[in-house]
């Protein structure tokens, strides 16, 4: 599991984000993003544009679905006012029993909703030939069906 020692609010609210993306159901990050909720990515994705909370609930769901587990660990975490960043890498497990692995960093932005710390804005910065082997398969894998092929 990811190795983020929350030791003030905002740094918890990361760690809980961060588990609840690798319990692989999307509705348990629900709780910890705001109203707002934006996912980014850079560089971008063919066929995954930046997302606003409904859609990247949707599309990462999906990925999510076919994965049978992942987990990253974060050389670095750094916390400012408003915003964490986390560097890092980690692995998605494919039914199959393989890993694609990814190499990350990720910028959060913390926002107060209705009394509670919520993270408002993901912007991922990933290996762009890693991210591309990973979209490729799930790609491939929508296309017959939702199964690995």
């Amino acid at each position: 599991m990811p190795n983020i020692n929350a030791t003030t609010p905002q740094l918890k609210l990361v760690s809980d984000l961060v588990d609840a993306y690798f319990t692989l159901d999307i509705k348990n990050i629900l709780p910890f993003v705001s109203k707002n909720y934006t996912y980014q990515t850079s560089p971008k994705v063919p066929d995954l544009p930046d997302a606003a909370k409904g859609d990247h609930l949707e599309n990462f769901g999906r990925l999510l679905s076919l994965m049978t587990g992942m987990d990253a660990t974060f050389d670095e975490v750094i916390e400012a006012p408003g915003k964490v960043v986390l560097q890092g890498s980690g692995w998605f497990q494919i039914p199959d029993g393989n890993k694609l692995d990814y190499d990350t960093v990720v910028i959060l932005t913390i926002v107060e909703e209705d009394g509670e710390l919520k993270v408002s804005e993901f912007k991922d910065f990933s290996d762009p030939e890693k991210r591309a082997k990973l979209y490729g398969w799930v790609a491939k894998t929508l296309a017959t069906g939702g199964h690995a092929a």
